[in-house]
């Protein structure tokens, strides 16, 4: 049989023991969530070449005006010149290239209530920008090459 005090010493045991193995919890719970991948991180199926930063990427279904195979992809992006000349940059020297296909898709100048219109500007050496380009590609592209082409 055991004395009070002999069971007040374990019930407080057992209490520490039980706030020790909470606050390890809660601790490997903020862990978790600070390894979790966030909008900015870029997503693995889409590669830029250099002069880009990728800070976003949206898929949306395509409206039902145009073929039902394609998709909506949206890229936020900065974008740094990296010739000794000044860029006039503009939709269509932005270039989407499917890594399975090799098709090639240009950046839109709205046509979807998602892509926006595009401004061309003259963007000088060494400079940057930050865009949203928008695509329409085809529902089985699945990794991609964001590229410029002057």
């Amino acid at each position: 049989m055991l004395r009070s005090g002999t069971k007040q010493t374990l019930m407080q045991t057992s209490l520490c023991r039980c706030a020790s193995a909470l606050a390890l919890a809660g601790l490997f719970a903020l862990a978790l969530a600070a390894c979790r991948p966030t909008a900015d991180q870029n997503p693995s199926s889409l590669v830029a070449d250099n002069g880009f930063v990728i800070h976003e990427v949206h898929e949306y279904p395509a409206q039902n005006a145009v073929p039902y195979n394609t998709q909506i992809l949206l890229v936020t992006v900065s974008y740094t010149n990296r010739d000794t000349i000044p860029q006039t940059l503009m939709p269509s020297k932005f270039v989407l290239t499917d890594l399975n296909t090799l098709g090639q898709y240009n950046a839109l100048d709205g046509g979807d209530v998602r892509i926006p219109s595009f401004q061309i500007i003259t963007l000088d050496p060494g400079k940057t920008v930050d865009l949203t380009l928008g695509f329409r590609v085809s529902l089985t592209t699945t990794a991609a090459r964001l590229s410029y082409s002057p």
